[in-house]
């Protein structure tokens, strides 16, 4: 049995998700977390950060990776300033996502939120930003619903998100014999699925509650042994979260 939901794509000059792991080295995620993507939505419907909370429940998000130009490293030298110490110079480094192109997919079984979101989306309150503040994101199109069902059959999935281990879920990988050979192998992840809000605005996140362990997808596809949780709309297949 099908349900609705709203498809779009979003695109930027650059991108970085930085995993929280990372201090002077940060790594970036492949793909946005559930909570850079309900962070979107949430400008695009202009709602204060308290307001994202009930976004988290309410929707349901699915992320391909359309394409990428390359990966980059930005470089930045600071200075601490401490009280009564010398000032402490420090090097930080932060992967970033040259020209990244992103499907995404959100679901939702609030009545009416889909038709309030595709309006949104198209003519957002606020602007709609790739995780730092200055990567703006764009999208070129009006985003379209479409109907995503079950597949018949489980997909070797490529450049998604599976919300699960390889360890927790039996799957097969995609021969390296191919051609042309993959170059990157899948990569487990702990990602934000959710933050609460202080009432000063301040974010947090249970590091029980707040993160799941997911398996990025690269070009070495990935075969799960059952279609449960998977979604196609006949172009694409992805897991929503």
């Amino acid at each position: 049995m099908g349900k609705n939901a709203l498809r779009f794509t979003i695109e930027g000059s650059f991108c970085s998700f930085r995993e929280p792991g990372g201090a002077k080295y940060q790594q970036t995620f492949w793909f946005p977390p559930k909570t850079t993507v309900v962070g979107f939505l949430g400008a695009a419907l202009g709602l204060a950060p308290p307001d994202l909370e009930s976004l988290y429940d309410q929707v349901q998000i699915g992320v391909v990776l359309h394409s990428w130009g390359g990966l980059a490293r930005d470089l930045w030298g600071y200075t601490k300033l401490k009280r009564g110490d010398e000032p402490e110079a420090a090097v930080v480094v932060r992967e970033l996502i040259f020209e990244p192109r992103y499907i995404v997919y959100v679901s939702s079984n609030e009545p009416g939120f889909l038709e309030k979101l595709q309006a949104a989306l198209w003519d957002p309150v606020y602007p709609l930003r790739f995780g730092r503040g200055e990567d703006l994101a764009l999208i070129r199109r009006c985003p379209e619903s479409v109907t995503i069902e079950t597949p018949s059959t489980p997909a070797m999935l490529h450049w998604t998100l599976l919300p699960f281990t390889l360890d927790q879920r039996p799957c097969s990988l995609e021969s390296p014999a191919r051609e042309p050979p993959p170059r990157m192998p899948p990569r487990p992840a702990r990602m934000p699925i959710r933050f609460t809000y202080k009432p000063n605005r301040v974010r947090e996140a249970d590091p029980e509650r707040d993160f799941r362990w997911v398996t990025q997808v690269f070009d070495w596809g990935v075969q799960p042994d059952t279609t449960d949780g998977l979604w196609t709309d006949g172009e694409y297949t992805f897991y929503l979260v």
